[in-house]
C-alpha cells in the first residue's frame, strides 16, 4: 500500500516537518523514528511509504516541527487515527496541521473525553468503497445529542439545501468523517460547508466555503481531506468548578485527614451542582523521615510517587487482630473529630497501620498480577523511589549526603539494594503503599470521568533539596515529559506553578500530552512568558485581587481572554470573606465601583456579597472558573462556617505553624444532604456559564 502525506504549515528558516506513526515506515511509535517531509514553494509538506499490510491494521500518526536546538514540537490535539484496509492500495492524507488557537484547549483530555462524551464509532475505516473520498472535520464541545452535517454544491452533499445535508459519522468526541464514492462528488471541484445541530437548532460554519479537487482516482483507492479550523458562533462554551485540597476534605469514615476515597463524595457534589471541574493541590509524597510528614503539599520528595497521606485505610481492609483493630479505629475517630488537620500526627498512625496492614497479607498483594503490571509500568521511577524511603528510614535522615557511598545515586543502585537483602522489606513496603494508591486515585479518576467531573492538579515546578529526584540527578526536560506522563493517568488537567520559569520547555511538552496545561502563576508574567502561554494557548491563571495589569486595583472578569481560569481566592490568600474584612479602604472601594453598590459598605462580607462576588466570576470571559470549598460555603448563612473566616485559610506564606491545616467543617455526607444549598449553587452555575 501507498500512503500519501501531506500538511500545511508555513516553517522558519532551520524548521522542518516530520510525520510520526504507529507503522514501522513512521518509526513504530518513536520519535527519533519520523519520517522527515519535503516543502514545496507553497509551505505543503509531504512524504510518502509503502506498506506491505497482510491484514487491516490500526494507523495512528501526527505531525510536529524540530529544529537542531529544540525538542519535537507537535501540533495541537492528539494523533488521527485511521483503519487501513490490507485491500487498498493507495491512501493520500490531505491534511490541515492543528493549530494553538482557542479551540485547541477543548480538544485536550477534559472536554474530549469527560466533560463532551460522544463515544462515536471508535476508527475511520478506508475502503468503504472502490474509489473513496473521506472528508474529515475537527469540532470539539460537542454533546451526545449534537451532529455534525456537510452541505456543498453537488447533489451528494445535499446541493446547498439544508434540508438535504448529510449526516457525518462521530469518529471520537472531537472527530467527525464521511466517505463517499468519488463517482458521486461529480466534478473536480466541490464546495461545502459544515452544519452543527445542536438543542439551540441548526448552525451553519462561519467563513468562506471549503473546496477541494478531487482527483482522478484508480481503484482501491482513497482520498482523504481533512479541516481543522472549522468555526461556529457557539465554540466557546465555559466551565465551573471548586477548588479543594485533599487534605481538607472530611467524611464519616476517615481518620483525620482527606484521602482518595473522599474524592468520589467530592465528585458527586460537584455534579450535582452542575460543575464541570474539581481542582486539587499537589498529591505528591511529602514524607520527611519514617512517620514524619511535610504537610505542604508543594514540598513533594518525590514528583512521581503519590502522598501516602491520602490512602483511603478502609479499601486497604481490616487488621485481623480485632482489639488492635478497635484501638485504632477509636484513635482515627479521635483524629476525625478535631477541627484541622493535623497532618504529621495523623500520618504517623496512618503509616503504623498501613505497616500492619502489609505485614498480614502485603506479600499476596506484591504477588498479584495486577501489581506486577503496576511495577512493570512504573519501573522508570519506582525502583529508586522505594529504595530512597528504605534507605532514609535505614539512616533515619532524608540527607543523602551521609548515607556514605549509598549517597551517589547510580541505575543498578535498587537493584543491588534489593538482592542484598537488608532493606528489601522497606523497600517492598513503599511499593505496596505507592501500588494501592495508585488503584484509589485510578478509580476516583474512572468514577469523575462517568460523571462527567474532570480532575485537575497542581504541579509544582521545583524540586526539593533532598528528594528522589535529586538523589537521582534527574530533572530537565524528559522529566518533566515524565511527570505529565505520570499524572495523565489519574488527571486530566493540571496547573504548573512558576511556569515563566520552563517556557523554553512548554511547546515540546504542551503538544506531548492530552492533558490540558494550565498556569498557576498569579499577577504580573515576564512579557516573554505571557506571549508563549498567549502563542501556546495556555490558560492563565487570573485572580482578581492580584491583577496582571500594572496599577490595576483589581481585574475585571469580562476582560480575562478566554483562554484563561479565574478564581476570587486561592490557597495562598484568603477567602473572599477574609479579604473583605482585611483593609476596610479597600473593600469599600470593591463594594461602589465594582459591585455598583450605593450606601454604607457592610462591616463584614455578607452572604449574598459572597454570591454577588461569585457570579462575577463565573459571568467572566474566562473558559474556567474555579471557586474554592470555603467561598461556595460562605454564600449560605446556615452553611458558611461558624467563627471568623481566618479559620478558612489555608495557607498563611511565611506563618508554617498555622498553614495547611483548613479542613471542612461539616463532611462530605453532610454538604450531599443539604439540597436546599446544592440546588442554590446549581442554579448560580446554571445561569452564569451559559455561552
Amino acid at each position: 500500500m501507498t500512503i500519501e502525506f501531506s500538511v500545511d504549515y508555513r516553517t522558519w528558516p532551520g524548521q522542518d516537518v516530520y510525520v510520526c506513526g504507529s507503522l514501522p515506515e513512521l518509526g513504530g511509535g518513536d520519535v527519533a523514528g519520523a519520517l522527515l517531509m519535503e516543502c514545496s514553494p507553497e509551505f505543503r509538506w509531504t512524504a510518502a511509504i509503502e506498506a506491505d499490510l497482510k491484514q487491516d491494521v490500526l494507523l495512528t500518526y501526527r505531525y510536529f516541527i524540530k529544529d537542531q536546538d529544540y525538542a519535537a514540537i507537535f501540533e495541537a490535539g492528539g494523533p488521527r487515527v485511521i483503519k487501513l484496509s490490507h485491500q487498498t492500495k493507495v491512501l493520500t492524507l490531505v491534511d490541515q496541521w492543528q493549530s494553538n488557537d482557542d479551540i485547541s484547549p477543548l480538544l485536550k483530555a477534559p472536554f474530549r473525553g469527560v466533560v463532551f462524551k460522544n463515544s462515536g464509532q471508535g476508527c475511520l475505516s478506508t475502503r468503504l468503497s472502490q474509489k473513496e473520498v473521506i472528508i474529515r472535520a475537527t469540532v470539539p464541545a460537542m454533546t451526545e445529542d449534537d451532529s455534525l452535517y456537510i452541505c456543498g454544491n453537488v447533489p451528494a452533499l445535499g446541493s446547498w439545501k439544508e434540508s438535504n445535508a448529510v449526516k457525518m459519522s462521530a469518529v471520537d468526541s472531537v472527530h467527525w468523517a464521511l466517505s463517499l464514492p468519488a463517482g458521486r462528488l461529480g466534478g473536480d471541484t466541490v464546495e461545502y460547508k459544515f452544519i452543527k445541530e445542536t438543542a439551540a437548532g441548526m448552525e451553519w460554519e462561519e467563513g468562506w466555503n471549503h473546496k477541494i479537487d478531487i482527483p482522478k482516482l484508480d481503484n482501491a483507492s482513497t482520498y482523504a481531506v481533512e479541516h481543522c479550523e472549522v468555526s461556529f458562533r457557539t465554540s466557546r462554551p465555559r466551565f465551573a468548578g471548586t477548588a479543594v485540597p485533599v487534605f481538607s476534605l472530611r467524611s464519616a469514615a476517615d481518620s483525620g485527614i482527606g484521602d482518595f476515597g473522599d474524592l468520589k463524595l467530592m465528585i458527586d457534589w460537584a455534579a450535582a451542582t452542575g460543575q464541570q471541574f474539581v481542582q486539587l493541590l499537589p498529591v505528591n509524597d511529602t514524607t520527611t523521615a519514617c512517620g514524619r510528614l511535610d504537610p505542604n503539599p508543594y514540598n513533594c520528595v518525590s514528583t512521581m510517587a503519590l502522598n501516602p497521606a491520602y490512602m483511603n485505610l478502609g479499601s486497604l481492609g481490616r487488621l485481623k487482630d480485632k482489639l488492635e483493630a478497635t484501638l485504632f479505629e477509636s484513635i482515627f475517630s479521635r483524629f476525625n473529630a478535631q477541627e484541622e488537620v493535623d497532618a504529621d500526627k495523623v500520618f504517623r498512625k496512618k503509616d503504623a497501620y498501613m505497616r500492619k496492614v502489609f505485614a498480614e497479607g502485603g506479600r499476596a498483594v506484591l504477588d498479584s498480577a495486577g501489581y506486577k503490571s503496576f511495577a512493570e509500568a512504573n519501573a522508570g521511577w519506582l525502583p529508586a523511589y522505594s529504595a530512597f524511603c528504605a534507605l532514609r528510614e535505614e539512616y533515619d535522615s532524608g540527607n543523602f549526603h551521609k548515607w556514605g557511598d549509598l549517597g551517589a545515586y547510580e541505575p543498578s543502585l535498587p537493584a543491588r539494594l534489593y538482592k542484598a537483602g537488608k532493606i528489601r522489606d522497606m523497600m517492598d513496603y513503599y511499593c505496596y503503599v505507592q501500588y494501592n494508591l495508585h488503584l484509589q486515585l485510578a478509580e476516583a479518576h474512572s468514577y469523575a470521568t462517568a460523571r462527567g467531573v474532570a480532575l485537575k492538579c497542581a504541579l509544582p515546578y521545583n524540586i526539593q533539596e533532598y528528594s528522589v529526584e535529586t538523589w537521582m540527578k534527574s530533572y530537565g526536560y524528559d522529566w518533566l515529559q515524565q511527570r505529565l506522563s505520570r499524572m495523565s493517568v489519574y488527571f486530566d488537567a493540571c496547573g504548573i506553578d512558576h511556569i515563566s520559569v520552563c517556557c523554553d520547555k512548554l511547546p515540546g511538552l504542551v503538544g506531548n500530552t492530552g492533558m490540558l496545561i494550565g498556569s498557576d502563576e498569579v499577577g504580573v508574567l515576564p512579557d516573554n512568558a505571557g506571549k508563549v502561554l498567549s502563542d501556546l494557548r495556555i490558560p492563565t491563571l487570573e485572580v482578581q485581587r492580584i491583577p496582571k495589569v500594572s496599577g490595576w486595583k483589581w481585574g475585571d472578569p469580562q476582560q480575562y481572554p478566554y483562554c484563561s481560569e479565574c478564581m476570587p481566592s486561592t490557597h495562598d490568600t484568603s477567602t473572599i470573606r477574609g479579604w473583605w474584612e482585611e483593609d476596610r479602604a479597600v473593600s469599600e472601594l470593591y463594594y461602589h465601583d465594582f459591585l455598583g453598590f450605593s450606601g454604607e459598605t457592610p462591616v463584614y462580607c455578607e452572604s449574598w456579597i459572597v454570591e454577588g462576588i461569585i457570579r462575577a466570576h463565573l459571568k467572566s470571559s474566562s473558559m474556567l472558573a474555579v471557586i474554592p470549598l470555603q467561598d461556595w460555603f460562605a454564600t449560605s448563612v446556615s452553611v458558611r462556617r461558624p467563627g471568623g473566616p481566618d479559620l478558612e485559610r489555608i495557607n498563611r506564606p511565611g506563618d508554617a505553624a498555622r498553614s495547611w491545616r483548613y479542613r471542612m467543617h461539616l463532611s462530605l455526607e453532610e454538604l450531599l444532604a443539604k439540597r436546599y444549598f446544592t440546588l442554590h449553587i446549581r442554579q448560580i452555575v446554571s445561569s452564569t456559564r451559559q455561552g
